[in-house]
This record gives structure tokens, C-alpha cells and sequence, in this order.
């Protein structure tokens, strides 16, 4: 799924949703965005020095980078930047920064062997062989090395274990691997989205009650 179509799907699914505060005392927060009477896709955003918690039907995604994280992921709504943020992400040990966000991809895997199949096709002409059927003979034995990457190609270790018992006499897998073949998780994504559309809701539900002090306090004083 695209990143755009993730969006898309993040914002019907958090059409309902309200904030809730349920603590605010300078960078440790937490906040609720959930549909009232449903946890359907809730999320909540929790924040203490030095780090963020987005947590919720989505995952449990911590980031740490800067004391004041909210003020880290302030943006323009719809505007993320997952490469960068995924360089901050926590995840015990043992654990390359980064990595939990990424998943297998099976279409950028399928596409790039068709472009490799494309590629031979184009270096290897019916014309640059003895005849008609050696070129066939070749043709029909890259195809088939393509089709059982490509029945493997629905999870990552299956695609693994295609790949070390392929027979590829054309070399056509050669460095296939230097492509790690993953992309952002919808998962991923969909939390980057929420937490900059949750910050937002607060930092205009906090203007909203700002404005509302200073009103009354005037009212006020045009009394005395």
C-alpha cells in the first residue's frame, strides 16, 4: 500500500475520533484520540523527557530524539517523514533502529524480477543464437526461474528458500539480494500520521481554552 493510500485510510478511520487530555503538566503528556463510546483504531500519545509513545490498535511505537518529543513531531497535517523518524525509534537491544518499521514488500520484489526478465530479453536476441528453438530452449529457462521466485514470493523466507534452490544458468539472480526488499509497514506509517494529527488536535484544543481564559478573563475585569 502506497503512502498516500495509507493517508487516506488514516483519515477515514479517525473521522470520529475526539481528544481527550488525560494529563498535561509541561512534557508529560497524555492524550487520548478515540471514537466516542468505541476503540475502534484509538490511539493514545504519551510523552516524558526525552521521548514519545504512540500506542494503540496500530502498535506501540517509541521514539526518542529531543526533551520536548512534541514539539519533535510538529508539522503540517499530512506531512511525515519516516526515514528519518524511523532513525528514532527504541526497541530493546539487539535491534537495528529502524528495522521494525519496515516489512517485506511482494510487488517491489515481483516488480524487480520482471525488470530482470525485461533486461535479459533485452541482451539476448532469437537472432544472436544458432536458431529459433536454442533461444526458446533459454527463454523458457529464465521464465521459469522468474515464476518460482514469484510463487515464492508471498513471505520473505519463502522467497529465501526459492532463491538458494533456483537453478539459474543466465545469472539472472545475480545480486539479487543487494535489495533488501521491504518497505514501510502501513503500521508504521499510520502511526507517523497519527502522531503529528494528534499533536495538532492538542495544540488546538490548548489555543481553543487559551483564548477562552483571556476572554472570560476581560469579561471580568469589564465588570469590576
Amino acid at each position: 500500500m502506497s503512502r498516500s493510500q495509507v493517508f487516506q485510510h488514516f483519515e477515514r478511520e479517525v473521522s470520529e475520533h475526539q481528544l481527550t487530555i488525560i494529563k498535561d503538566d509541561g512534557e508529560y503528556r497524555h492524550i487520548r484520540l478515540s471514537k466516542p463510546n468505541n476503540s475502534c483504531y484509538y490511539f493514545d500519545l504519551v510523552s516524558w523527557p526525552g521521548y514519545l509513545c504512540m500506542t494503540g490498535d496500530m502498535g506501540t511505537w517509541t521514539f526518542s530524539r529531543i526533551r520536548d518529543m512534541f514539539s519533535f513531531f510538529r508539522g503540517e497535517h499530512g506531512s511525515i517523514n519516516p526515514a528519518y523518524w524511523s532513525e528514532k525509534l527504541e526497541a530493546g537491544t539487539g535491534c537495528p533502529r529502524g528495522a521494525i518499521a519496515r516489512t517485506w514488500d511482494e510487488q517491489l520484489f515481483c516488480r524487480t524480477l520482471d525488470e530482470r526478465l525485461e533486461a535479459w530479453k533485452e541482451s539476448n536476441k532469437p537472432e544472436d543464437y544458432e536458431d529459433e528453438d536454442a533461444y526458446s530452449v533459454k527463454l523458457e529457462s529464465v521464465m521459469d526461474t522468474i515464476t518460482d521466485l514469484k510463487n515464492a514470493s508471498g513471505y520473505e523466507y519463502e522467497a529465501n528458500a526459492a532463491y538458494a534452490n533456483a537453478v539459474d544458468e543466465e545469472g539472472i539472480l545475480c545480486d539479487l539480494w543487494e535489495d533488501d526488499f521491504k518497505s514501510w509497514s502501513h503500521h508504521f506509517l499510520w502511526a507517523c500520521y497519527a502522531i503529528v494529527w494528534g499533536i495538532q488536535k492538542y495544540d488546538t484544543q490548548k489555543l481553543a481554552h487559551r483564548a477562552a481564559d483571556t476572554f472570560l478573563a476581560c469579561r471580568v475585569g469589564d465588570l469590576k
